[in-house]
C-alpha cells in the first residue's frame, strides 16, 4: 500500500508530535530460546533424564541455542514458569534453567502462566492479604523467591485477549475454547502485582501482552469512530499486508468490527491500556509490517497518556509472519506451515531491521526476536536461524547477520534527535551512546544530500559501502555513522 496512506492515517490521529524519552536503561535486544517443560526436569541434566529421541534432540538444540545467542548479540530470553508444572519439584527445574542462563551471561525475563482453574476460584473482592486468590498469590511469591534476585521483570500471563488454549497447552482443566474477559484477567494481574511488589517493590511487572491483531483492531475501531471507514481500512491494509496475507476490503472490515469476538478483543485492549492494575510495563507483540508500527506505537502512547497512565513499552515478541499452509495430520489435528512461495530472505531482513529501528527509535528499550531456531519450521513465523537436524549447525544468512549488526551497533545506545532534514518518504532513527549512528531509508530511493557529514556507511549486514554504491532507487535500510 502506498506509504502516503499511512501518513494520512497519522495525520488523522494527530499523533506525530516529537517524542520525549526517559531512559530507565539502554537498548537491549533478545532472542527467544524455548525451554521445553521436560528440559532439566527436576534439575537433572539430559544424561540423567529418560528422554525419547525427539526430546533429546530438542534438548540439545536449545542448549546449543543458548551457547550461540550471546555470540550473535542476544542479551535476554523469555523463560516460562507454569503454575501446574513449576513448584511441585521445589522449582529445581526453574533454578537450573536460570543457572544455565546466568552461566552464559543471558538475562531472563520470566513469563508466569496461570493454571486455568484460577479464573473459577478468584474472588470478586480483593483481600488485603492475598489479592483475589490465595493459591495463585502464594505460587507467584514462591516463584519470585526461587529466582533469588536473578530475575527483575515478570510477564503475567500470555495474550489473555485470545483463546488460552494457544499458550496454556498441557494445563489441567483446560477446555476449548477458553476465553476470559478483562475483569477476570485484571483480578489475576492485580493479585500478581500485589504478590511481587510485597517481596520487592523494585521488581517490574508487565501485563500479558496482546496479539498485534487485537491491538490493530482496537486502533482501527478508534480510527473508524474518529474519521470513518476509509482511513480505518487504509491503516488495516498497511498493518496486515505481507507475504501473501491480504487485508479485508471495506465491507469485510466493517463486518469484522461488529463480530462479538472482535468487540471482546477491542474492549480488552482499550481497558488494558487505561487500567494498568499496578503494572509497570505495557507488553507489545508484533509480527506484521513495519509500515503499520509507527502509527500503532503513537496510538498506544496516546491512549495511555490520555488516561494519565503512560508507561514504558517492552516488545517481548517481535517476529516475521508469512502466509501459512494448513495440513491435517494423522492425529486429526490441523497444523500450519510457512508457505515459502511468499517468502523472501531479503524482504525479511529489511523488514526486521525497519521494525526494530522503529521500536528502538521510539524509546522501546527492550525488544526480542521470536524465535531463534528450532528443529522444524512448524507455524507461520520465520526463525532467525534456519531449521536443521544438527544442533551445532547455525546457518548464517542475511536475516541473522542483520540482527547481529543491530545488536552490535545499537546495544547500549539511546535514541537521539534526528540529524537528517525531514523529507517525504524518508525515515531516520538516530542513536547515540557507544557511537553516533542513524538507521535510515527512503521509501522512494531519494537520498541526495541526506548523507552529507557521514564518516562511514554500512548495509544492514555490516558491509562497508561507498557513496557510489548508493544510487538513485536505493531503498534498503542503511547505517550512517556520523
Amino acid at each position: 500500500m502506498p506509504s502516503t496512506h499511512v501518513r494520512a492515517v497519522c495525520l488523522v490521529l494527530l499523533l506525530l508530535a516529537p517524542l520525549s524519552f526517559v531512559h530507565a536503561q539502554s537498548i537491549s535486544l533478545g532472542m527467544r530460546v524455548p525451554m521445553r517443560e521436560f528440559m532439566w526436569q527436576d534439575g537433572k541434566s539430559a544424561g540423567e533424564m529418560k528422554l525419547d529421541d525427539k526430546q533429546r534432540l530438542v534438548w540439545q538444540f536449545q542448549a546449543a541455542n543458548l551457547d550461540q545467542m550471546r555470540a550473535w548479540g542476544g542479551e535476554w530470553n523469555i523463560v516460562i514458569a507454569r503454575q501446574w508444572r513449576d513448584g511441585p519439584d521445589g522449582f529445581a527445574r526453574l533454578r537450573r534453567i536460570l543457572a544455565e542462563h546466568e552461566r552464559r551471561g543471558v538475562q531472563v525475563v520470566l513469563r508466569l502462566l496461570e493454571e486455568p482453574s484460577v479464573y473459577g476460584r478468584m474472588q470478586a473482592t480483593q483481600s488485603a492479604e492475598y489479592g483475589h486468590d490465595q493459591a495463585y498469590y502464594q505460587w507467584v511469591q514462591s516463584v519470585v523467591r526461587a529466582c533469588d534476585g536473578k530475575v527483575r521483570d515478570f510477564l503475567i500471563g500470555n495474550e489473555a485477549d485470545v483463546d488460552l488454549t494457544r499458550s496454556h497447552g498441557g494445563a489441567p482443566d483446560l477446555s476449548w475454547p477458553m476465553l476470559v474477559d478483562y475483569d477476570q484477567y485484571a483480578r489475576l494481574l492485580r493479585t500478581a502485582v500485589k504478590a511481587i511488589k510485597a517481596l520487592d517493590p523494585g521488581l517490574q511487572v508487565a501485563n500479558s501482552g496482546f496479539s498485534d491483531n487485537s491491538v490493530a483492531l482496537a486502533m482501527v475501531q478508534d480510527l473508524y469512530d474518529r474519521a470513518g471507514l476509509v482511513p480505518a481500512q487504509s491503516y488495516w491494509e498497511s498493518w496486515k499486508d505481507r507475504a501473501g496475507v491480504r487485508a479485508e476490503g471495506w465491507v469485510g472490515l466493517y463486518r469484522l468490527l461488529r463480530q462479538p469476538e472482535t468487540r471482546r478483543k477491542i474492549e480488552f485492549v482499550r481497558r488494558a491500556l487505561r487500567e494498568p492494575e499496578g503494572s509497570d510495563l505495557f507488553q507489545l507483540h508484533y509480527y506484521r509490517n513495519w509500515q503499520g508500527l509507527q502509527p500503532m506505537l503513537d496510538w498506544l502512547r496516546d491512549e495511555m497518556r490520555s488516561a494519565g497512565v503512560l508507561r514504558p513499552i517492552i516488545a517481548a515478541e517481535v517476529g516475521y509472519h508469512v502466509r501459512p499452509l494448513s495440513r491435517r495430520d494423522s492425529d486429526g489435528k490441523t497444523r500450519k506451515f510457512i508457505d515459502w512461495r511468499y517468502y523472501s530472505e531479503q524482504d525479511h531482513a529489511n523488514d526486521m531491521v525497519r521494525v526494530f529501528a522503529t521500536l528502538l527509535g521510539n524509546g522501546v528499550e527492550r525488544a526480542l526476536y521470536w524465535n531463534m531456531r528450532d528443529v522444524d519450521d512448524n507455524g507461520t513465523v520465520v526463525r532467525l536461524f534456519p531449521a536443521t537436524t544438527d544442533p551445532q549447525r547455525f546457518e548464517a544468512n542475511r536475516v541473522n547477520r542483520a540482527f547481529r549488526m543491530l545488536s552490535r551497533t545499537l546495544g547500549g545506545a539511546h535514541p537521539a534527535p534526528a540529524r537528517v532534514p525531514a523529507r517525504a518518504g524518508l525515515r531516520e532513527f538516530r542513536f547515540t551512546g557507544p557511537t553516533d549512528v542513524s538507521l535510515l531509508w527512503s521509501e522512494f530511493g531519494e537520498l541526495d544530500g541526506m548523507l552529507d557529514g557521514a564518516r562511514e556507511l554500512r548495509d544492514i549486514e555490516g558491509k562497508l559501502l561507498r557513496r557510489s554504491d548508493i544510487g538513485a532507487g536505493y531503498t534498503d535500510p542503511l547505517y550512517v555513522f556520523w
